[in-house]
Order: structure tokens, then sequence, then C-alpha cells
């Protein structure tokens, strides 16, 4: 089953995000990842959920989803990410 990463994305460093944001694509596509969206422009229908910034990335199986976010590649740039933003994260199967 297809495996869906989606982040609720709330930067509070931009500057310091910037060097995640500069690699995390690579590490994705490496391990067959692909970034679906990644946008501020945000329409809430319903419900009390306020994202700032959203990102949905598709892997294979939940299986290709794990390799990439165990990796060494992604684990080098993680701190980054923890450092600069607040993120929730879920993944979903298709």
């Amino acid at each position: 089953m297809t495996t869906y990463m989606i982040v609720d994305s709330k930067v509070n460093n931009p500057k310091s995000m910037k060097e995640y944001s500069d690699n995390v694509g690579a590490t994705i596509k490496q391990y067959g990842g692909e970034v679906l969206i990644g946008s501020r422009s945000i329409n809430v229908i319903e419900g009390d959920w306020n994202p700032e910034r959203v990102v949905i990335v598709k892997f294979e199986d939940d299986a290709a989803f794990k390799r990439w976010y165990n990796s060494p590649e992604y684990q080098e740039i993680l701190p980054a990410r923890l450092r600069s933003a607040n993120d929730d994260i879920i993944t979903v199967e298709n």
C-alpha cells in the first residue's frame, strides 16, 4: 500500500530551516519518495486545524517511508528541522 507522510509545519527559525530544506528533497528522492505538496496556501473548510504549511510526501509503502526516515542521510539533517520548526507528522496508507 502506498504511504503518504503528511506534515503540519510551524517554522520558528526560517534561517536555520533553510539548511534542512536545501537537503531533504534529495534524501526523499534517494529513497523513492516524491514530494506531492509543500504549500502555505491553505483553506480551512471545517474544524479547528490551522496549519501554517502542509507537506505531503508519497512513498511506495510503509517500509520505504521507514527506510527513508531512519536512513543515515535523513538522520544527519533531521536535527536542523527539529531546532527550526514544530511539526506534527502522520503517515496514512492507501
